[in-house]
């Protein structure tokens, strides 16, 4: 949801409240890629999804469930025009990477049509980094909180 709200042509928020965000995060983003983001699932044309708040992306590379390339793709077509993006991904990460002391799983009950299974569970690495990385990044675009 965060991508679909910070973008320019949101649908998920009122039009009086265009400017309501000074930075955002988003961990694992769901809708991460060129195909959620734009028409005909948005009112954004292909290729034309911006924001004009600094966003930070959080993602595990072994993350099955939210997967990181069409992210990145999506990510670095959207730097490329111009829009304030960072992508970090963590080596050996699945989903909910940042959890406290969840043991890693498959979750069998949401396989997907194309029968991955998605997997879920702490990486203490990327916890780590992620619980330094995203308070740093909130203290450099909205000043010390």
């Amino acid at each position: 949801m965060v991508l679909l709200t910070v973008s320019d042509k949101s649908i998920e928020r009122p039009a009086e409240l265009a400017n309501d965000f000074a930075a955002a995060v988003a961990c694992y983003p769901g809708v991460c890629a060129e195909k959620w983001q734009t028409q005909p699932y948005t009112e954004v044309p292909p290729q034309g999804w911006t924001t004009h708040v600094p966003l930070l992306v959080l993602m595990g590379e072994d993350d099955v469930w939210t997967e990181p390339k069409p992210c990145e793709a999506f990510l670095s077509a959207a730097k490329a025009r111009g829009n304030a993006v960072e992508l970090i991904t963590y080596a050996r990460a699945v989903h909910v990477f940042d959890a406290p002391s969840l043991p890693r799983m498959e979750l069998q009950q949401y396989r997907e049509p194309d029968g991955r299974i998605p997997v879920i569970g702490t990486d203490n690495d990327a916890r780590a980094d992620a619980f330094v990385r995203v308070p740093a990044f909130l203290d450099e675009k909205l000043g010390k909180l």
